[in-house]
């Protein structure tokens, strides 16, 4: 047999023709004309086209036959339509290729497996003062011993430090993120290595090598995925360093670690119940819930709260699982952008409904002469699906690219603090999942509004003039709610927009308390090359005077906490001297060392007294700033100039005598309040104060930065650098997950809002275009163009109207998804769900004027004369 399609019809053509020969022969034997013989073969044999027709239905290749001829059938059709097919493809290529692109990064975000062994048991434990407003503190060792004797909840416990570490590279050296990690780290965490092992009681004996862990990125960033590595040396801080073994990334919830070393608590460590720093997880014991630890561990609170009241009284214990820590803020921003990206998906599914079914009400003649010549309605069905689906898989073509680009772009542009967002590509998910939404489009676009249109009655078409072929009265309410449904989530996603414009404005509208323009910052640690507390302040002091003599210069200094740069952050207790605690007083305070120049630099407002000085030496009277908020608070509106205070500053408490008081500045974002803050002279520190910023004023910042280091290593050419910025982009980093939702959702509600119009403009397009004889003879008996105007204008306005009001409700319902994302902004706040029901209402009313004024434009006569 034959398979091709042409060669077997000139095969069957052969045999009908041969059969009809001898048929003919055998009647001309009989005594027959030749017309006569040829005439009684024919009627022998049936009719030749029903026969074709019968020996191609029983052919294996029919179905084939059939959807070549119906793809070549619907590519000459849409060839006919190029307006209506480019417009399909556009509108479905961006809405399936948004909604893969965001399936993709939920998949590999949220779905793809954490490298934790017993995930839902593993816990992230931190410290809470809320008579400070703090909610999440880090954690105090002491506190952290005390935990590990009396809690019962954990199988175990454990602690890292973060910590940072000099590598060599070429001829300069660089800092890394490593962490001091206690020996249950690992287990803990249910972490196996990929390649050697874990630390070993034996790595924390007194006097052991020098041995560290890498994790598997730096590993084969830095050495290539060398698997020798492990158990030869590498150069770490200047000494000899056996490499362990290497583990996955991205075990840290609150940190990033490359490196990790063994933690050995100083004797001082032990005994710090004011300094919080380490980061503390425990695996709950098998049959604890949640709620269980976090009572046990509120039991454990308050014991060591009656032992040591001076430290404690004010303190608790929070318990976030570890998921939650590592994947709720992408978690929330994922449901939130999925969701937008099916509410476009939907609408653009809605508008292409709409236009095949405007589009069908044009072809209306032309399908019912089909159904009248024989044609059946699943046939007709099924050569509008191909229409559709040849449409929807050029679409898909072009929705694999939209999607590859966005995961490509999304995933090198995404916040910190995103996880697992920033290393996705797109794989044989990614292909599958749009071809389900290709099928889904298909379907809801083209299929169902076929067989809507056949279900319509075909046949009676042909009965109506050629003017009245057009929508029907059903078909108009079904486009109607179409358009409805496509404003209703245009709507939608517009009000999510605004609610984060309203929360962002009302976020950058805080005072930062400091003028971030300008300013460029350098993050170093002293601390190794240069040990000796006076030879180190003599380097500051000499370092910042290179600074000052750049050109551009206006001003420089040195802080060991700078604002937005929360992993600098110090905190500690501290008392004013002469004065006994109030009941319920907390006097946790964010403790900080400035050189002279600081304030000035960075442009913080002195409310009192002075700043520091150049004689503000180690050997002179030890003096101390306060902001604001610790004034207010722990002075209650008296002057704070000349009290002393006693307070540690990394190290054991000293005293210190205030001089002056500085303006709030905001720690790490805009939304969260200042809390109480001391700052204390460099020069002052104590031994501890081993890691600065410098940061350097001038109209040319970013390339004060590539100086400032030039003349860093001048000075000292080992020193290694840890992060060269501008300030106002480490501020910027704080925003970047709101402008980063604001800037994905107000691109969906700004698609859906054309789409929206541009199916309400359809609509009312294809009712002028049916009504046109009507409105010219209303116009021919009086009818006024303004009037003909309204009654269009009015259609539309009812429609946006059912929409707006629809729209509303599922704002309601489903804005307050948002809500983790909003600062100070409810989810039915009244200026941004205002503003945007105004623009939609504007919007559509465009939309329903332009086809109204188009048709109100016609002359009586001419249309009275061509229809």
């Amino acid at each position: 047999m034959n398979w091709l399609p042409g060669e077997s019809d000139k095969e069957l053509d052969d045999e009908i023709r041969f059969h009809l020969e001898m048929e003919t022969e055998k009647n001309r034997a009989a005594g027959m004309t030749d017309s006569e013989a040829r005439r009684a073969a024919l009627r022998a044999f049936g009719g030749v086209r029903r026969v074709q027709e019968e020996v191609r239905d029983l052919r294996p290749t029919r179905f084939i036959e059939t959807l070549l001829r119906d793809v070549a059938y619907a590519w000459r059709t849409l060839r006919r339509s190029p307006a209506y097919a480019m417009t399909t493809i556009f509108t479905l290529a961006l809405a399936v290729g948004v909604c893969t692109a965001m399936v993709t990064f939920v998949e590999a975000a949220l779905f793809r497996p954490l490298p934790y062994a017993g995930l839902s048991r593993i816990m992230t434990i931190w410290e809470t003062n809320f008579a400070a407003g703090e909610e999440k503190l880090e954690v105090s060792p002491a506190n952290f011993l005390d935990w590990q004797r009396l809690a019962s909840a954990f199988e175990s416990l454990a602690l890292a430090a973060p910590h940072g570490v000099d590598i060599p590279r070429g001829d300069r050296v660089i800092s890394v993120g490593a962490g001091r990690i206690s020996i249950d780290y690992f287990r803990t965490l249910g972490v196996a290595p990929i390649a050697g092992r874990t630390f070993e009681p034996d790595d924390y004996a007194p006097g052991a090598e020098p041995r560290v862990i890498l994790s598997e990125t730096f590993w084969r960033e830095t050495y290539g995925g060398n698997r020798a590595l492990v158990g030869r040396t590498i150069e770490l801080d200047a000494k000899p360093t056996v490499v362990l073994g290497v583990v996955p990334d991205g075990l840290d919830a609150s940190a990033t670690f490359e490196v990790y070393m063994p933690l050995t608590l100083y004797p001082g460590e032990k005994a710090s119940r004011t300094g919080h720093w380490m980061y503390a997880a425990g695996r709950l014991r098998q049959g604890v819930t949640v709620e269980g630890a976090r009572r046990d561990m509120d039991r454990v609170a308050r014991i060591i709260a009656r032992e040591n009241p001076a430290t404690n009284e004010v303190l608790g214990v929070r318990l976030i699982p570890l998921r939650e820590e590592l994947l709720g803020r992408t978690e929330r921003l994922l449901v939130a952008l999925g969701g937008a990206s099916v509410c476009l998906l939907l609408l653009a599914c809605a508008n292409i409904a709409a236009l095949t079914l405007a589009r069908g009400a044009a072809r209306r003649r032309e399908l019912a002469i089909r159904a009248t010549l024989g044609a059946r309605p699943g046939r007709i069905v099924r050569q509008l699906a191909t229409e559709s689906a040849l449409l929807n898989l050029i679409a898909g073509i072009g929705a694999y690219a939209v999607a590859v680009g966005i995961i490509y772009q999304v995933s090198a542009n995404t916040p910190e603090g995103l996880r697992r967002m920033h290393d996705v590509h797109p794989g044989a998910f990614t292909i599958g999942i749009l071809l389900v939404f290709t099928l889904f489009a298909t379907a809801l676009s083209g299929i169902l509004p076929a067989m809507r249109l056949v279900r319509s009655g075909l046949a009676k078409d042909l009965e109506s003039s050629r003017r009245d072929t057009g929508l029907t009265g059903s078909e108009a309410r079904l486009q109607g709610v179409l358009v409805v449904a496509q404003i209703s989530i245009a709507l939608l996603l517009l009000a999510s927009a605004g609610l984060l414009i309203r929360s962002l404005q009302k976020l950058t509208a805080n005072d930062l308390g400091f003028d971030p323009q300008n300013v460029a910052t350098i993050q170093m640690y002293l601390y190794d090359l240069h040990p000796d507390a006076k030879e180190r302040s003599e380097f500051v002091r000499t370092s910042l005077d290179a600074i000052r003599a750049l050109p551009g210069v206006t001003g420089s200094g040195a802080t060991s906490a700078l604002p937005f740069n929360p992993a600098t952050a110090a905190r500690d207790d501290f008392e004013i001297v002469g004065r006994p605690e109030r009941p319920g007083e907390s006097r946790t305070i964010r403790t900080t060392a400035v050189t002279p120049g600081y304030f000035e630099t960075m442009r913080v407002p002195l409310l009192a007294g002075r700043t520091f000085e150049e004689s503000d030496r180690d050997t002179s009277r030890r003096v101390a700033i306060i902001n604001q908020t610790a004034a207010r608070r722990f002075w209650s509106g008296d002057s704070p100039v000349g009290s002393m205070i006693r307070v540690g500053i990394m190290g054991p408490p000293l005293e210190w005598t205030i001089v002056g008081v500085v303006n709030d500045t905001r720690e790490s974002d805009y939304a969260k309040e200042p809390g109480p803050e001391v700052y204390v002279p460099v020069a002052q520190g104590g031994t501890r104060v081993g890691g600065l910023n410098y940061v350097a004023r001038s109209p040319a910042p970013a390339a004060l930065l590539d100086a400032m280091q030039v003349k860093i290593w001048e000075l000292t050419p080992s020193q290694s650098i840890v992060e060269a910025e501008l300030m106002e982009r480490l501020v910027s980093r704080s925003l970047q997950a709101q402008r980063f939702a604001l800037m994905v959702i107000t691109g969906f509600g700004t698609v859906a809002l054309l789409l929206a119009s541009t199916g309400l403009f359809g609509l009312l397009t294809y009712m002028a275009a049916r009504r046109r004889s009507e409105m010219g003879i209303r116009m021919a008996l009086g009818a006024t163009p303004g009037r003909i105007e309204r009654l269009f204008v009015r259609r539309g306005l009812i429609l946006a109207s059912i929409g707006i009001t629809a729209g509303l409700a599922l704002s309601f319902l489903f804005t307050r998804v948002l809500a983790t994302l909003l600062y100070q902004t409810s989810p039915f706040d009244s200026v941004a769900i205002t503003s945007v029901v105004v623009m939609t209402a504007a919007v559509t009313l465009l939309a329903s004027w332009i086809p109204a004024r188009r048709i109100a434009s016609l002359q009586p006569g001419t249309v009275l004369r061509i229809d």
